[in-house]
């Protein structure tokens, strides 16, 4: 989630929402760590970011968390 933020920090979130095919809640969820997304949702992420966020962005660091 990390990445996402950091990428996220300068952006419209609805934009984005609109770029990967979802709402600016359910984004706002992925955010929060309120939600997981799916392997296709990943991909769409790292895809419109232009792999800035890439599928190992929501694998777990040495501390337990997403980075």
């Amino acid at each position: 989630m990390g990445k996402l933020q950091a990428y996220l920090a300068d952006r419209k979130k609805a934009d984005f929402a609109k770029m990967i095919g979802t709402s600016p809640s359910y984004l706002s969820q992925l955010l929060s760590g309120h939600r997981r997304p799916s392997l296709e949702m990943m991909r769409r992420i790292a895809v419109a970011s232009d792999g800035s966020v890439d599928l190992n962005s929501w694998l777990p660091d040495a501390n337990g968390g997403a980075q």
